[in-house]
This record gives C-alpha cells, structure tokens and sequence, in this order.
C-alpha cells in the first residue's frame, strides 16, 4: 500500500490524524500490521454478522487470517531488510568518501598532484651558472600559477 493509503486505513482504523501524521514509512506499516494481527482493520460489523465469517467455514477463516498476518509480518521483514542493506550501503559510501578525502589532503597526495601538473613544464635544471637565475624565475612562476605550498616547492625541484 501507498503512504496515503495506510494513514487512510489507520485512520479509519480509530488513530488520531496526529499520530498517523507523525509516523514514517517503517513506522505505518508496523501500526497497519498491528491493526490487521488484531483484527481491528475491519469496520465495525453489523449485528449477527459476526457470529459466522464470511466463508461460513470459522476453520477456513481462521486458516486465511493466520495466513494474512504472516504474509505481513515477511513482508515487514522483508522491507526491514532492504532498509538495513540500503543503510550499510550509505555508510559504506560515507567511509569511502571520508577516506578518499583523508588520502587527498595527505602530503604523499599533494607532491603527486603538483608533481603531475609540473611535469613537461619544467625543464632539466641548466648546467651553467647564467642560466640558473632564468630557471629559478620560471620554476617560481609556475609554482604560483598552479598554488604550490611552499613546503612543497624545494622538493618538487629535486628531481
């Protein structure tokens, strides 16, 4: 059943509009399960209605209710169930995004990531001493274009 239309049959059932308003999906169904084990799911019957179940068979009857509340309650197992597996999956992507997070901010992470965006820009350091002061300028404006940390640059040089 819809949301909308358990809360209708709770309601008919004698639940305040409040109460049913207040009640999630899990939380319906347990209350719709509740009514129907109990047997106050039906309107209220006529007189000498009740004295013979609409099959005329009170074995047969009984037989079908026993029936009806556990197909309910596997059904509610069922659907708690899922609600579980879909909770374990969240918190599985939760702890995969925490630790993707946690292994970019690592310093190992950072020197790779800088590493990759410098590498083909920054030539062979020259071999003569004129040409160390063009290299140097050249290296620290690359470094500022891509936001090195300073903690980073000496290294990002060594190779």
């Amino acid at each position: 059943m819809s949301d909308d239309r358990l809360r209708d049959q709770l309601r008919k059932a004698g639940m305040s509009e409040a109460a049913v308003v207040a009640l999630n999906r899990p939380s319906l169904i347990a209350a719709w399960l509740e009514l129907v084990t109990s047997g106050r799911d039906k309107p209220p019957s006529t007189p000498g209605a009740d004295a013979i179940p609409p099959s005329g068979n009170p074995d047969l009857e009984r037989q079908r209710s026993e029936f009806e509340e556990r197909k309910w309650a596997k059904k509610l197992e069922i659907r708690e169930a899922e609600l579980n597996l879909e909770a374990e999956r969240i918190q599985i992507e939760r702890d995969r995004l925490r630790i993707q997070s946690e292994n970019t901010d690592s310093p190992a992470a950072q020197m790779k990531r800088y590493g990759d965006a410098l590498r083909g820009a920054i030539g062979r350091m020259p071999t003569e001493p004129t040409d160390l002061p063009a290299f140097f300028d050249n290296a620290e404006r690359l470094f500022k274009n891509i936001k090195t940390p300073q903690s980073l640059c000496a290294q990002l040089l060594m190779p």
